[in-house]
């Protein structure tokens, strides 16, 4: 209903004052945007359908709507009311509708009119919604689990996601992930993808990959997995095309090995994601008779895409059986037997030289090795040949006879581990294997041949080992064969080399030679960006890794042990140094509840906190003090002695300080139970911005009925809160907000004088549209000349309610005369309110909370960010992306923990028994101290 109330009023916009859609007309608004053309073929299809349009012979006709329909607008708001967490999908749609009549005639093209936050792939994961990633982040990481416990000995689990977008689920597959046995890949076909998903996920996991989607290399390549090599494929038909979404499938399929599962997220086709994108002519395909269709694809057809690929592939799983227009799941199973798709042609013949012993266990190893190569097709030298000359004559033999050379093997000097082994012949050999290793180089650069040389040593990585190898009898028998001096010595080389030309893989032995011509032939097919690699017998693989550890007297405490962790920063200036930290568990007080949180508010506040632009003592005085946070909503787990009317259980929104985090401990004057039907999510963008909004326009302003309110910064939560509190007052809106999106959200709203708050011109604006008479109330946020801006339009006894803390502590000087109009100026702090007045606070609280018990008000359109996003979530308020409210979860918990800050250096105390030196000392401050 609510695209086509905006189509219809679009057509009527277009349409000539006769109601007249003419041919010509239509020919021409096509031409003049041709983006644009399917979109508006297909509209006047669907106008048809419902009888807003009646065929005529030069075009169409509008029918006379007799029907008493609710505006798009009023059902856009009533959406916007109930489904506050779907927000961007609403108001993407609200916003194309609004600029319907541009899009369709060229006046206007889609980049400009999509909101800054609606790509189809963030607008998919809204429908999908927290509660559903929720449940398929669960389901994932039961898989990931399963997978990980049947995995055989030596072998690792590969799992690659795929999105257009940035990834979904990769918090919930790689905290449940073993990196030491299992690998991640993110693929996308956006570079801005990758680019966010290397960002976000390389600090908390610093081995997964990522991997750009094209149709040049298949799999194996670069970053990419090496085809064949994963277990699961989680793929998110989020692509702006058709033909990209089945590039991402075919890319999946080539990575997966047989009996792997291919998981496929999709939405099935809705007639909003046509009006959303549909002034984009890529989202279109024509018939062979002309007529326009949508390229979006039931599951049916993707479910058939599967099976083409060689895998079974049940019905879907929808996410809401009741309704075929919301996301589903297909569960794919890689078939035995089936082939990956635009499987790469066989290499051609690969020629390998092999150097060993004449005898012994390189000899041994050498004869196994060329078998294996050697059943795959490939060309095998082998020699014992040590001096450069030498070597460089076989290396030109070779290159000459069968082309560029694709490996080098230095197995010679190599030998089992024998604890009767002398030390100086120990030290005989490692000299032997460093300085053929350098006439190699040597011999490569004489004879212009470029290979990759592969260096194999033993036992060199038995430190790096984990115990559980050594334990299990794969680890190596420490002994003077060890090559560790040797593996040293190319680590040097490797390091002087060119990238790739030199890798070093260190046997964990002892070893039977047939096994270790296994590995190192696995190695040699399926070769990754790994330099340096540690094998074992039980055919498993290691990578040494540096990463930063704890002191041993600051261990990161376990999230088993439970403590209360709330979010601190080490400096303040930047927000990278936001951090989460631990405390303990501290028991409420008799007239204090402790509550689990489920989410928390963010506010301007807090990022300026961390930013250090708020000093301490701009909060110090407040009920939440110099903390981060002071909203949330959660379950209450424990009540003081003297609480009444709240129980262990009982969901609840309120105030409490350092509120970022898994547990508070609060006043009970500080907090009431959540109205049903309100989720907690919704529920936490309520405390800061109604309460304050409800004391400063209805407690102290006294806003009546007919008065008009200007209300700056009118998108952001407190704004949308104030419009929400004026209307129920009965007072007109004059509004600010700061881009175009954002004002037309106000104007869709409903709010009818909007004016741009980045401009001085609001109030020349709002003088004129008020016939010079002004307003009687200003809730203000904006700093700097826009004070006495606001100053002009304020009418005799009219109210100034200033809410921002910038002028307060740069202490701004403002001029005494327009005060002689009776005009009263509050400062708005509801944090000190809180502190000072617990009782006053409860009374405007419980009131508040009763009007949306009463369905009065309404929670705020709100974007979440989950806790290990935090940093982004600050960022993305820094940059005032945000319409509404940001809302901190915890659905994956807290990870990364840190022990808490140390306390504060306390004051330098002076004994009289003692000495002290003082530097300079003889002015000013320095003097007054010696004194």
């Amino acid at each position: 209903r609510r695209c086509s109330r905006f189509r219809r009023r679009a057509l009527e916009q277009i349409a000539d004052e006769d109601g007249m859609l003419s041919s010509a007309a239509i020919v021409s608004y096509q031409s003049a945007s041709p983006e644009s053309a399917p979109f508006l073929a297909d509209l006047l299809r669907l106008a048809e359908d419902d009888l807003s349009l009646t065929a005529a012979a030069e075009g169409w006709t509008i029918v006379p709507d007799q029907r008493e329909e609710s505006s798009a607008e009023d059902i856009w708001n009533s959406l916007v009311a109930d489904y506050p967490d779907y927000f961007q999908i609403i108001h993407s749609v609200g916003r194309v509708g609004l600029h319907l009549p541009a899009l369709l005639t060229g006046r206007a093209a889609l980049p400009e009119i999509c909101p800054q936050e609606s790509s189809l792939a963030t607008l998919l994961q809204q429908v999908v919604g927290a509660r559903g990633r929720l449940k398929c982040g669960h389901a994932l990481r039961a898989l990931v689990s399963q997978g990980l416990a049947a995995l055989p000995p030596g072998q690792r689990l590969g799992i690659v996601e795929i999105s257009e977008g940035a990834p979904g689920f990769a918090m919930d597959i790689c905290f449940a992930l073993d990196f030491n046995r299992a690998d991640y890949c993110f693929a996308s076909t956006s570079t801005t993808a990758l680019e966010e998903a290397r960002v976000r996920l390389g600090e908390f996991f610093p081995t997964m990959r990522t991997s750009v989607i094209d149709d040049s290399p298949p799999p194996g390549v670069g970053q990419s997995p090496p085809a064949g090599s994963c277990a699961m494929a989680v793929v998110m038909l989020d692509f702006r095309t058709t033909d990209q979404a089945l590039l991402a499938l075919r890319y999946a399929r080539r990575c997966l090995a047989a009996g792997a599962s291919l998981i496929v997220l999709g939405q099935h086709p809705s007639r909003w994601i046509d009006f959303v994108f549909g002034a984009r002519r890529a989202g279109w395909s024509q018939t062979e008779d002309g007529r326009w269709l949508s390229s979006q694809r039931p599951s049916t057809f993707w479910q058939q895409q599967l099976r083409d690929l060689g895998c079974r592939c049940p019905d879907p799983c929808e996410f809401s059986p009741d309704t075929l227009s919301g996301p589903y799941l297909l569960l794919g199973e890689v078939e035995e037997g089936a082939s990956p798709p635009e499987t790469a042609p066989a290499n051609s013949v690969r020629s390998w030289v092999v150097l060993a012993d004449l005898a012994g266990y390189s000899a041994r190893l050498a004869d196994e090795l060329a078998k294996k190569l050697q059943a795959r097709g490939d060309l095998v030298i082998q020699a014992s040949t040590t001096e450069t000359p030498a070597l460089a004559r076989l290396l030109q033999q070779t290159t000459a006879s069968y082309g560029e050379l694709d490996g080098l093997v230095m197995l010679a000097g190599l030998a089992a581990p024998s604890p009767a082994l002398a030390a100086d012949e120990a030290l005989a050999r490692q000299v032997e294997r460093c300085t053929l290793a350098a006439r190699i180089a040597q011999a490569c650069e004489q004879s212009s041949t470029r290979t990759t040389c592969w260096l194999i040593t033993g036992n060199a990585g038995a430190a790096l080992l984990p115990v559980s190898a050594a334990a299990a009898g794969d680890g190596p028998s420490a002994g003077p064969s060890d090559d560790a001096a040797f593996c040293g010595f190319a680590r040097t080389m490797l390091n002087e080399a060119d990238p790739g030309s030199i890798r070093l893989i260190d046997l964990a032995l002892p070893m039977p030679a047939q096994a270790a011509a296994c590995l190192l032939d696995r190695e040699f097919a399926q070769p990754d960006d790994e330099h340096e690699v540690i094998l074992t017998a039980a055919g498993e693989r290691y990578v040494p890794r540096l990463r930063s550890a704890a002191r041993p007297d600051a261990r990161e405490p376990r999230v088993l042990q439970s403590p209360t962790v709330s979010l601190g920063f080490q400096f303040a200036g930047q927000l990278r140094n936001l951090r989460w930290e631990t405390h303990p568990r501290v028991a409420p007080a008799p007239d204090q509840v402790e509550v689990e949180v489920q989410a928390s508010g963010l506010n301007f506040r807090d990022v300026m906190y961390a930013l250090g632009l708020l000093s301490d003592e701009a909060i110090e005085n407040g009920f939440a003090g110099p903390t981060l946070g002071f909203e949330f909503a959660g379950v209450i787990s424990r009540v003081g002695s003297d609480c009444t009317g709240f129980s262990p259980g009982d969901e609840v929104v309120g105030f409490a300080p350092s509120s970022f985090g898994n547990r508070v401990v609060t006043q009970n004057s500080a907090i009431a139970h959540i109205p049903p039907r309100i989720s907690c999510e919704a529920a936490a963008t309520i405390p800061s911005t109604f309460f304050t909004v409800y004391y400063a326009l209805h407690h102290l302003a006294r806003l009546q009925a007919g008065e008009r309110v200007l209300i700056h910064g009118a998108a952001g939560g407190v704004g949308i809160a104030a419009i929400q509190i004026a209307r129920w007052l009965g007072a007109e809106i004059y509004a600010t907000a700061g881009s175009d999106e954002k004002r037309d959200f106000l104007r869709l709203l409903g709010v009818m004088h909007v004016f741009d708050s980045r401009s001085l011109a609001f109030a020349d604006q709002i003088l004129e549209q008020s016939s010079g008479r002004g307003v009687d109330v200003v809730l203000n946020s904006l700093a700097g000349e826009a004070i006495n801006r606001n100053f002009r339009v304020l009418r005799p006894f009219g109210r100034f309610l200033e809410l921002g803390k910038r002028d307060f502590y740069e202490n701004t000087r403002i001029g005494l005369r327009p005060f002689r109009n009776n005009i009263s100026y509050f400062g708005i702090d509801a944090d000190q309110l809180m502190l000072l007045h617990p009782g006053l606070t409860r009374r405007l609280f419980g009131e508040l909370m009763h009007l949306f018990s009463e369905g009065v008000l309404h929670p705020l359109p709100y974007r979440s960010f989950e806790a290990e996003d935090v940093v982004e979530a600050f960022r993305y308020m820094q940059q005032a992306r945000q319409i509404g409210k940001v809302v901190i979860t915890y659905h994956h918990g807290i990870r990364r923990l840190q022990p808490p800050q140390p306390g504060r250096r306390r004051h330098l105390q002076l004994t009289a028994d003692a000495s002290y030196l003082v530097t300079g000392g003889l002015r000013g401050l320095d003097r007054q101290s010696v004194l």
